[in-house]
């Protein structure tokens, strides 16, 4: 009866889709304040069975999102659960992304610091990104955009898009600090196998900062369970002696003095960048 009842109130919202009909009845007999007033309603009466029949309403919301993986994409798989500390995938996709805009990629790695570089657009981020969001579908119970993925449970950690709060007074390099210190302050109070994922790290500050604390975060991760992705520009980093550590990168291509990308990850670090190139394409600078 209470799921009959926000059926029929939702039908009513269901009218503000409609911008001429909204106006109509908004005028005619004030829609809003009646959709509010029967949401009050149904609580008061039974607040109990209204909140439960909203919880099952967003679980079963919830799990139609998730089936839809199994229809929309062509590589799928059900993720295996490993015990040991792990990610391994084969033709891993981003599962938001149209299927033919999508490229694959297949990698494996276990209680390591996979540090990646690469140019600008090459696929870093993006690849950071797609383990990420399937390994959230695995958690859920859901299909995997890969035709192969075994991973282990672990807390997920990210230091992706940081930016500033003016209302707090928080700049994109302190957002920064505190996602890292959020990181670490976890390890020590918990022993529960972290995955992180950090992009460009530290950009918000000057070069010789960035390296400084860069090369610190690293040694402390390296300290603790996790598996890390990081990228970054700073090639310097790829030089650090640890036997954790593992270096990857993106590449770009030229012909005819047009750049383009293959978004496949290599092994080893990145030998060439393109922000040269691109600022002469806008000519921002000479050639």
């Amino acid at each position: 009866k209470i799921l009959d009842k926000i059926t029929n109130i939702r039908g009513l919202d269901s009218l503000r889709n409609n911008f001429i009909t909204y106006i109509i009845c908004n005028t005619v007999m004030s829609l809003n304040f009646l959709i509010i007033y029967k949401y009050h309603k149904l609580l008061k009466v039974d607040s109990r069975a209204f909140k439960e029949s909203i919880s099952a309403l967003e679980c079963l919301e919830a799990n139609i999102s998730f089936a839809t993986i199994g229809f929309m994409k062509k590589d799928i798989c059900t993720p295996k659960i490993s015990d040991k500390l792990m990610i391994e995938f084969k033709d891993i996709k981003y599962p938001l992304l149209d299927e033919k805009a999508c490229v694959s990629n297949s990698f494996e790695t276990g209680e390591d610091i996979n540090i990646i570089t690469g140019s600008n657009m090459s696929g870093k981020t993006s690849f950071m990104k797609t383990i990420g969001v399937n390994l959230v579908l695995a958690y859920n119970g859901s299909y995997v955009n890969a035709k192969e993925f075994t991973c282990s449970i672990m807390n997920i950690f990210t230091s992706i898009n940081v930016k500033d709060d003016i209302s707090k007074g928080i700049s994109t390099f302190y957002g920064e600090l505190l996602r890292i210190k959020n990181i670490l302050d976890y390890s020590k109070k918990s022993t529960e196998p972290i995955v992180i994922f950090i992009d460009e790290i530290f950009k918000g500050t000057n070069y010789n900062d960035r390296i400084v604390g860069a090369k610190e975060t690293l040694k402390k991760l390296s300290k603790i369970k996790c598996i890390v992705f990081l990228t970054t520009h700073d090639f310097e980093l790829c030089d650090i002696k640890d036997k954790k550590i593992n270096n990857y990168h993106f590449s770009e291509n030229y012909n005819k003095n047009k750049i383009s990308f293959d978004y496949k990850i290599k092994t080893g670090k990145c030998k060439t960048t393109n922000a040269m190139y691109l600022m002469k394409q806008m000519n921002i600078i000479d050639e």
